[in-house]
Parts: C-alpha cells; structure tokens; sequence
C-alpha cells in the first residue's frame, strides 16, 4: 500500500488523471492528455500480487478469478480515492487508476455551460450525458447531483456501477446505491424508484436497451432522470441501444422523443473536456 501511496501521491501532485500499470513496464501516467513514466522500476509478477492483495476485497477477487476484470474504487490514506480497473493481458495482470477528486466537482469547474444548471431544476424528464470513454461522464452526473443537492430539497437516487463520488447531504437527500453491493440489476432497481419516493434518478450508465426503457418509464412516470451514454453522436447512440430490441425500435425512439430534455455531449481533447447542451424539446 505503501508504494502505491507514493505512485498515486506523485501523479496527483504532476496533476496526472490516470495511472497505468503492467507486469514488465514502469508504471505511466496521463499528463495533460499525455502519457508519461514515473521512475524507471520495472513491476514484477509479485510486485502486482501484493498490490491487489492490498486494494482487493473478497468480492473483488472474485470477481476477478470468475472473468479476468473488475472495476472499484479505493481510498489511500495519502493519496486519495481512485476508481481501480483490474484486467488480465498477455497471461498478465495489468492495473488502471482514475484519480477522484474527494468531491465532485462543479459544472463551472468542467466547462459545463450554465444551460445544464437550469436543466437540474426540471420536475421530470430525461437528460443523457454522451460522450466516448474517457470524456467524463461520471464526473459529469455528480457534478449535476452537486448543483442539484446545492440548492433543491428533493430525494435523489443514484443507481452506479462504483460510487466514484461521496455526496455529503446539502439540501437534497441523497441515497447511492451500488452495483451488486446494494442492487444487482439496472432495470429493476428503476422499476423501484416510484416506491422509494424518488425525484431525481442518476444511471451512471445505460448499456442496453432495457435499462433505456426503464429510464424512459421511469421519467414519463414524473421524475427526473439523468442518465450516462457511452458515444457520441446521438443518432449512433441510438442505433446501437435498438439493435438490442429492433422490434421496438420506432415505439421507442417516440417515447425517447416525449420525455428527452437535452443531451449532454462531451468531448476530451488534449486532456481537456468540452461540453454542448442540445435541447431536446
């Protein structure tokens, strides 16, 4: 743990967002949208095995064993939180590290236009946050979830893969519930969130389109969605979700047309993200 206190304790202070890790190479970081070294030490099969030993919990492990990755996060005394992605390459272990911010991070400090500030005070509704991997999706919803807590006393549920950010109750109450810790399936826990007396919804990420039709569901039923898409173009977005119902793909692309607010597209270039808010009504 010690060591990689002092790894992630180095990139923070190069202002790094990623650390990058693999049996045989020195570990990098991504500077400014670049990759660069840190040190020169090679890591060794045992070098990676105490490293998970240290960050993995038993769920974690086996996760791992039952499909080669696992994604979580982790909090280093010295260094700060981290979401942790573990995978296996060339009949190795390799380890990759996204550095969080102890909080999340406001819409003005992402280059969020003051437009999505507004959108957060809707009733109901769908919002999509796209964007490629990498874009900041995530950090996209918590900071929308900040500016909601901030000023609205409303009940918002999170439903995410890792909890990346820890919301601390401002004027909103605010639930997170975690993938196969608090829940174990997307569209079900949608279905749920009338009982729970739900105002705003967060899905961190919408894969298929099941989980689409459950947000939909869930944002004609009154409440505010805010959902995550991985992609960049909408109607590509949408091509891909319908290849997982063709037979319904026109029924819901009209109910997606009745309910979506705007999309958030983000862009990341030269280590940079940018926004623009297309309405959607």
């Amino acid at each position: 743990m010690a060591y990689m206190e002092e790894i992630i304790g180095q990139a923070r202070r190069e202002g790094a967002t990623d650390v990058h890790m693999v049996v045989g190479g020195s570990p990098v970081m991504r500077v400014g949208g670049r990759l660069q070294g840190i040190g020169e030490s090679k890591l060794t099969s045992s070098d990676t095995l105490e490293i998970l030993l240290s960050l993995m919990g038993e769920v974690q492990k086996e996760q791992y064993e039952e499909s080669g990755e696992c994604e979580f996060t982790v909090s280093l005394q010295r260094a700060g939180r981290c979401r942790v992605n573990v995978y296996k390459q060339q009949g190795g272990t390799a380890l990759s590290f996204r550095l969080l911010g102890e909080s999340a991070p406001s819409l003005e400090e992402l280059g969020i236009p003051p437009e999505a500030a507004r959108l957060c005070g809707m009733k109901e509704g769908l919002i999509l946050v796209t964007g490629p991997r990498g874009s900041g999706r995530t950090s996209a919803l918590a900071a929308m979830v900040r500016e909601i807590n901030s000023r609205l006393a409303v009940h918002v549920l999170t439903l995410e893969k890792t909890l990346e950010y820890r919301h601390v109750r401002e004027a909103a109450f605010i639930s997170q519930r975690e993938w196969k810790k608090d829940f174990v399936d997307f569209e079900q826990a949608l279905r749920e969130v009338s009982r729970l007396d739900a105002d705003v919804v967060v899905v961190d990420q919408i894969e298929n389109a099941k989980t689409l039709e459950a947000s939909i569901s869930a944002a004609r039923e009154g409440h505010l969605v805010l959902a995550a898409v991985c992609g960049s173009e909408m109607e590509e977005i949408l091509t891909s979700l319908m290849t997982f119902c063709p037979e319904h793909k026109e029924e819901m692309r009209r109910s997606l047309e009745r309910v979506l607010l705007a999309t958030l597209e983000l862009s990341r270039e030269q280590g940079k993200t940018t926004c623009h808010v297309l309405s959607g009504k």
